[in-house]
């Protein structure tokens, strides 16, 4: 029977071909080679035979797959071999890559790879004398092989500001030599891209420095930030294309930029190169609630708006250490003000449709939420933590009532001559001090507006000064039955009443009422409170001409506070 009539056809058998070696040798070849090099030639010819043809000068006859078998079996050949043998056969091996583009970018490629860690893919005697090539090769070979030889010195730095050179990133710089399987090499490159980023000719550099930037992982390009903004302040204030980058990724109104990584001292320095204060914004919303229309439409009378305006009046002698701004406001507020502002970026609808506006405030140690009107009416410091951060300074839709029911660091009211006790409170607690040029704090009259450097506002009158107590006072049981509605304090009486007169003594404190302060704080003790104990100790044992009696006292109150494991207590009795 003849197979062929019945249709049936058989193929020829596959070649196997080595692919282990062929892909790694994928990539390499930068022009064809000869007709003799027939990679499918398998199995390759042996090391002898190799290094027979190489000193017969018939290199054309030797194929990739035999110079891949050479690199991988030339280690174990040498030593089996005398040394006059092995220098005469690196020597025509030497020459065969020199001449042949081909096998020099093979070669250089394997070298690498062994350099890298990446397998022993070169033998250690040519990788040892490889400088040798040196002389021989030019244009992109020579650069390759000075990539390699760097490598081998370990001197990363200079490949980084070669990649500089190429105006390049790192790994577009190792793609571009066909290298991109060197991942220790690329590593140890982009660890030196902040280093060179400090000595670099900023004026010719300043775009692949911020190109380094964006294209390196985020804790690299956070580290070249922070030495440009560092190292090179004076030079990045003379280049417009730098600041320009500066206000766009590195400005607090953008949540996906570089702000909220940086340190102070960066933070420091963008405030000196760029304008990062919002407070126009603040004065703004102030506009707009005080307009005839707008006010009535939410109900906001005179003395509302001349509460408003005194808010608005106070932190803006804080303007210079603000470090961002959010206004927020309730739905009805956004619609009204939306009526006359039809851009109003700078405008965040909260998520509740009635209440207060409210300002947060960013400074460089705390975040501050000031309420502008209506019965919880405060100002509430926040420790300046990841948690708070993403509560106070990104929430997309905030609430106000979430932000009330988080937990506050300090709270401070708005009860008569309240700037004069902020200022104190602020400066003492916080080192939040006003900007240098104040001299007069606006919105006072005139004998209590003039301010002093790290001694702050005159004090009130003591017949004020009574009145403000009296009102501080009233503002504290209103404060607390708030938080307790919120759910924040426990409903068991005794604590909840020990954590009232705790708020009243330190508002006391703030004010200098030691006497009403010290009655609030060992009231807020005896039902319990450890923290009211310490406070108290602190003040009866430090307090100038404190009697035996109080030192005693003091003594008391701090060994309970201790043993209730109040750490501040714990650590002054050297138990911790």
């Amino acid at each position: 029977m003849d197979v062929l009539s019945l249709g049936i056809e058989f193929k020829a058998p596959a070649v196997k071909q080595p692919r282990k070696m062929l892909r790694l040798a994928k990539d390499v070849v930068l022009q064809p080679w000869t007709a003799v090099d027939n990679m499918t030639a398998f199995p390759p010819k042996t090391v002898d035979e190799i290094i027979r043809l190489l000193e017969s000068g018939l290199k054309s006859e030797i194929s990739i797959l035999d110079w891949i078998h050479l690199f991988d079996s030339k280690q174990v050949w040498d030593a089996c071999h005398n040394e006059a043998d092995v220098a005469r056969s690196s020597a025509r091996i030497y020459d065969a890559i020199a001449e042949n583009t081909s096998l020099t970018h093979l070669a250089l490629f394997r070298a690498a790879l062994t350099v890298d860690g990446s397998g022993q893919y070169f033998p250690a005697l040519l990788l040892q004398h490889i400088h040798l090539l040196s002389d021989s090769l030019t244009g992109w070979r020579k650069e390759l092989l000075d990539i390699v030889l760097l490598s081998r010195s370990v001197d990363f730095i200079k490949i980084a500001l070669l990649v500089a050179e190429a105006d390049v990133s790192v790994h577009e710089f190792f793609t571009r030599y066909r290298l991109p399987k060197c991942t220790r090499l690329k590593q140890m490159t982009v660890n030196q891209i902040p280093h060179v980023c400090e000595t670099i000719d900023l004026a010719s550099h300043a775009g692949w420095c911020l190109y380094m930037v964006r294209e390196s992982e985020r804790p690299v390009g956070i580290q070249i930030l922070e030495v440009l903004l560092n190292k090179r302040e004076q030079e990045i204030k003379g280049n417009a294309y730098f600041l320009k980058w500066l206000d766009e990724s590195c400005h607090p109104r953008n949540d996906d930029g570089y702000w909220f990584d940086l340190s102070g001292a960066s933070h420091a320095a963008i405030r000196r190169l760029i304008p990062l204060s919002d407070f126009q914004y603040f004065k703004m919303l102030v506009s707009f609630l005080c307009r005839h229309d707008v006010a009535s439409a939410l109900g906001i009378d005179e003395h509302s708006q001349k509460q408003i305006k005194s808010r608005s009046l106070f932190w803006q002698h804080y303007e210079g250490q603000i470090v961002s701004l959010r206004v927020l406001v309730p739905g009805n507020t956004y619609a009204n003000i939306m009526k006359f502002n039809k851009s109003a970026s700078w405008l965040e609808k909260r998520s509740e449709e009635q209440g207060s506006e409210a300002i947060v405030i960013e400074f460089e140690s705390v975040i501050v939420l000031e309420v502008l009107r209506g019965e919880a009416s405060e100002i509430r410091v926040f420790e300046k933590n990841s948690r708070n951060i993403n509560l106070l300074l990104k929430d997309k839709l905030p609430s106000l009532l979430t932000i009330r029911k988080s937990h506050q660091d300090a709270v401070h009211d708005h009860a008569i001559c309240w700037q004069w006790a902020c200022e104190a409170w602020l400066r003492k607690s916080y080192k939040i001090e006003p900007d240098d040029n104040i001299k007069r704090f606006k919105g006072l009259p005139p004998h209590a507006s003039p301010y002093e450097r790290n001694k702050g506002l005159p004090t009130p009158e003591k017949i004020i000064l009574e009145r403000r107590s009296q009102e501080v006072e009233q503002w504290a049981k209103s404060f607390f039955a708030r938080e307790r509605e919120l759910g924040k304090y426990s409903v068991d009486g005794d604590e909840a009443k020990a954590h009232e007169l705790l708020l009243l003594g330190r508002q006391l404190e703030r004010m200098g009422d030691y006497k009403k302060m010290a009655a609030s704080l060992e009231s807020a003790a005896k039902l319990g409170n450890r923290s009211a104990m310490t406070m108290l100790a602190k003040y009866f044992l430090t307090k100038a001409r404190s009697s035996p009696e109080l030192r005693m006292r003091g003594e008391v109150w701090l060994k309970k506070a201790a043993k209730l494991g109040d750490l501040q207590a714990r650590q002054w009795l050297g138990m911790d």
